[in-house]
């Protein structure tokens, strides 16, 4: 069981407020919603202003895990698409894919070469040459 009240909550800053994630992975501030990794689901999570951006924090852990600027209005969504998948994991995947249709050798070659090549396209280029050894070996 998680303590009532952590070290954390107790001396949080006069301006931390707190808010319970939705089980969609969203948060509202002042009639807007922002979204929260996905782990942070039916938490509840400080948020504070900072400028332009709205922080939102770990309690127990006193660390930011999303900002989002601050939206006007009321009734919009700020998503970051990155709180609904981990792009490590399937990273992950597509490597051990990868690994199974060439080998560790030649696997950890070319996953190198496109690393270095093209870091930003990464993910994707690893999909696509997955599906092009598998169109070739059909």
């Amino acid at each position: 069981m998680k303590p009532y009240l952590s070290p954390a909550m107790v001396q949080a800053d006069e301006a931390l407020m707190t808010r319970k994630v939705d089980k969609t992975g969203l948060i509202s501030y002042q009639s807007n919603k922002y979204s929260v990794p996905m782990a942070y689901q039916q938490a509840t999570v400080g948020i504070r202003v900072e400028g332009e951006y709205l922080i939102i924090m770990d309690l127990e852990k006193d660390k930011e895990i999303a900002r989002h600027p601050l939206t006007t209005g009321h009734g919009n969504i700020s998503k970051n698409n990155h709180h609904y998948r981990d792009p490590a994991q399937r990273i992950e995947q597509l490597e051990q894919a990868l690994r199974a249709l060439v080998g560790q050798a030649q696997a950890d070659t070319l996953a190198a070469l496109l690393k270095q090549s093209e870091p930003k396209i990464y993910k994707d280029q690893l999909a696509g040459v997955i599906q092009e050894i598998k169109n070739i070996n059909r």
